[in-house]
């Protein structure tokens, strides 16, 4: 969802400063597009890999396909950035050149509060979910940020800590099964309908991803 709608910018050099800027937080609330291929070219050449994805993340059709035909290695990721959280299509596997911006981007592990206002954005649990689905975190540390991602006194309540559980592979079945039990009807009189709302919408999606 793009709270903000879509800046279209035809400056190259506007474009630049635009996409330089870009923060995980950002690709929520503006989409940025371009008319033609070609503002954006000399803009790509310049940019790292991080930028890149989080210009993916926050971008209309025509200057996606301008950052995926600038980086072929961005292809999948790029695509996946863009999703809502939890996604709808499949997660895919982080190529080893571009973990350390993923990693980036993740800002943090499963649960961690962030520095912009607490909540991840989209593209960072996105981030932290395919770290975790191939094993990138610690297994034991993704479980304990689940156990407890529902405390009070929590600066937020971490969806993308269970996310990243139920798809961590060092997590084995059972404690996975454990925590889809222990959430199917948590907080009834200690959370509110839209927290529990999220843990219902993800508690379903990872059947289906499963």
């Amino acid at each position: 969802m793009r709270y903000g709608g879509t800046v279209l910018l035809s400056e190259p050099g506007a474009l630049e400063a635009r996409l330089g800027a870009l923060r995980p937080r950002d690709c929520d609330f503006v989409e940025l597009e371009v008319p033609d291929v070609r503002v954006a070219e000399p803009a790509l050449r310049r940019l790292g890999t991080v930028q890149k994805l989080l210009a993916a993340a926050g971008s209309g059709p025509v200057l996606l396909g301008a950052i995926q035909a600038s980086d072929p290695a961005a292809g999948a990721v790029a695509e996946y950035l863009r999703e809502a959280f939890p996604p709808d299509g499949p997660i895919p596997a982080v190529p080893a050149e571009l973990l350390p911006a993923v990693r980036e981007i993740a800002l943090g592990e499963p649960g961690d509060p962030v520095r912009h206002g607490l909540f991840p954005s989209y593209p960072t649990k996105l981030a932290r979910l395919a770290l975790a689905a191939q094993g990138e975190y610690d297994a034991a540390v993704v479980l304990a940020a689940a156990e407890r991602a529902y405390e009070p006194g929590r600066p937020y309540h971490a969806h993308d800590a269970l996310a990243c559980a139920l798809v961590h592979p060092g997590i084995g079945a059972g404690e996975r099964a454990g925590l889809v039990e222990r959430y199917a009807g948590h907080g009834r009189n200690r959370r509110g309908w839209r927290s529990r709302k999220k843990t219902h919408r993800i508690l379903v999606w990872s059947r289906r991803y499963r």
